[in-house]
């Protein structure tokens, strides 16, 4: 039969009650166990207010929790176990943040905030010579200014430059890049040293190479992607013909697109609409001199025809693809 045990209260003055008087351990220690599941161990004030609180939560995870908010939290669960503080909001015992170390932290660490008042827009930082002893490591913080920096005459497109000023940027009005369309506009002159081309990426009729030089002058016109148009006298782009003269003593260029707003190419790498009609090939004879149909595509089939002209346009690179520059001089053919 098991025996009775008496729950002490005020009434039972003793000096091993607590609710009496205050009690000292002797030198063995003591161990108050919480039994599995969520069992507690709780201290109330008189307004049944809970003060202290442990609970052995279900998930091994051992939370104390003290008035005001503030939980300890141990979890036995995580690998390698974590503690971490919980900051519980005033109002609410759902929402709060947290402070955790790292799960693999290597080394111990004591760190001491600064004694000072900040300023409005202040950070923490470790102070100069503020890491001291080992394992654990004292760090010694203090209050700073943050550091930040500061763009002069900032606005949209304006590239980015150095100052010469630490923590300062130059927003360049004179130097702007559009992301929408590519471009990169500069007011004023631009000094490079070496422009690098190449036929890279001209896979498709119009394509044009690195470093080619192309423009959207002149009214929007319609256009066909790798043919060679003419500036006409109303400022805008029509299809070439090599037997027509006023054409060829025109400002000429190859479309990229089905609309000049897709850009005219003026000079560069560019895989044109090719016709030899020699042989009904669609392909260049490499290396050779490159000149115009009379519907606007181009060949190296060397013209003629009596009445038509022939005007050098550029060279064909490869089988597909033309450096275009056109030669400012034509000839007719007798």
């Amino acid at each position: 039969m098991g025996t009775w045990k008496k729950i002490l209260t005020e009434d039972d003055v003793t000096n091993t009650n607590l609710g009496s008087s205050d009690l000292t351990s002797s030198s063995a220690s003591r161990t108050f166990t919480l039994g599995t599941g969520n069992a507690s161990f709780t201290i109330k004030n008189e307004e049944a207010d809970d003060v202290f609180k442990i609970l052995n939560t279900s998930g091994d995870v051992v939370r104390t929790e003290l008035a005001g908010g503030l939980i300890l939290v141990q979890d036995y669960a995580s690998t390698p176990n974590q503690g971490y503080i919980k900051f519980y909001e005033g109002t609410s015992s759902e929402n709060y943040f947290s402070i955790a170390a790292p799960t693999d932290t290597v080394v111990n660490q004591h760190m001491h905030f600064p004694r000072s008042q900040p300023s409005v827009g202040q950070v923490i930082r470790v102070a100069a010579n503020g890491v001291t002893g080992t394992n654990p490591y004292v760090i010694t913080t203090e209050w700073a200014d943050a550091s930040g920096t500061t763009i002069n005459n900032n606005a949209d497109n304006r590239v980015i430059t150095g100052s010469g000023t630490a923590g300062t940027l130059e927003a360049e009005s004179n130097l702007q890049y559009n992301g929408s369309t590519n471009i990169l506009t500069v007011t004023g002159q631009a000094k490079i040293n070496d422009i690098y081309v190449s036929a890279q990426n001209t896979s498709s009729t119009g394509d044009i190479g690195v470093g080619s030089r192309t423009s959207v002058v002149g009214s929007q016109s319609s256009t066909n992607a790798g043919r060679v148009h003419y500036y006409t006298s109303t400022g805008g782009w029509a299809a070439a013909s090599g037997n027509t003269e006023s054409h060829n003593a025109s400002l000429i260029a190859i479309a990229r697109g089905n609309s000049s707003a897709n850009g005219m190419c003026l000079e560069g790498f560019i895989k044109p609409s090719i016709f030899n009609s020699s042989n009904s090939s669609t392909t260049f004879a490499l290396g050779k001199a490159v000149y115009l149909n009379s519907n606007a595509t181009v060949t190296t089939d060397v013209p003629s025809a009596s009445g038509a002209f022939a005007r050098i346009l550029g060279y064909a690179t490869s089988t597909t693809v033309m450096y275009f520059r056109p030669s400012n001089e034509y000839v007719e053919i007798a």
